[in-house]
């Protein structure tokens, strides 16, 4: 399963500009482990309330936003995960000021 077909099979919430994809803990990490595979899907923000961890994923290919929210068990583990992957906010930032 990719990234995105999790984030599209996750259960949704109305929110504006764009549905919320609620992420169950484990599919929080399925997805974690999914994005190295799908380079299209960009990790564009990540933000968290005292309730629950929140991001922005942008898919390049399909021109499609997705945001989640969920809570995310092992988050100090997940995070490094997601910022440092290629296509993570650390591989955007490579890519668009190339460093």
């Amino acid at each position: 399963m990719t990234a995105s077909d999790i984030l599209r099979e996750a259960p949704t919430a109305p929110c504006a500009p764009w549905p919320r994809h609620v992420l169950t803990p484990a599919a929080w990490a399925d997805l974690v482990a999914a994005l190295r595979a799908e380079p299209s899907l960009h990790l564009l923000a990540m933000w968290a309330d005292t309730q629950q961890v929140y991001t922005l994923f942008h898919d390049s290919v399909g021109g499609r936003q997705f945001i989640t929210g969920g809570v995310m068990v092992g988050y100090n583990d997940i995070k490094p995960k997601l910022f440092c992957e290629p296509n993570g906010i650390n591989g955007i930032d490579t890519a668009i000021n190339g460093y």
